[in-house]
């Protein structure tokens, strides 16, 4: 795991610009078209979360997802599983 110094973490930025920071933690939020596809979304993230063994923070607001995620085992920093993460999340939203 590689702790990602800042001009990564806003290079990252530029190329993710859904995704934003909020101290140490990126985030973003999803709309889909009801609270079933919101659920779907969130059950395909789940294989992927045990597959990379990183576990973000969710919140499933109606037909709305919202994922938090920073390194809890690295004092709570971004981290390459962070971007590792992202990068699985913009995979299943493009398909």
């Amino acid at each position: 795991m590689k702790v990602l110094t800042d001009p990564q973490i806003e290079q990252f930025l530029v190329d993710y610009p859904e995704w934003q920071l909020d101290g140490t933690t990126f985030v973003a939020s999803f709309e889909f078209d009801g609270f079933l596809e919101a659920v779907e979304f969130v059950t395909d993230l789940a294989e992927i979360m045990e597959e990379l063994g990183h576990h973000p923070d969710i919140l499933i607001q109606y037909a709305m997802v919202t994922i938090s995620t920073t390194t809890h085992d690295a004092d709570d920093q971004i981290t390459d599983r962070d971007t590792a993460l992202i990068k699985r999340i913009e995979e299943i939203l493009d398909q």
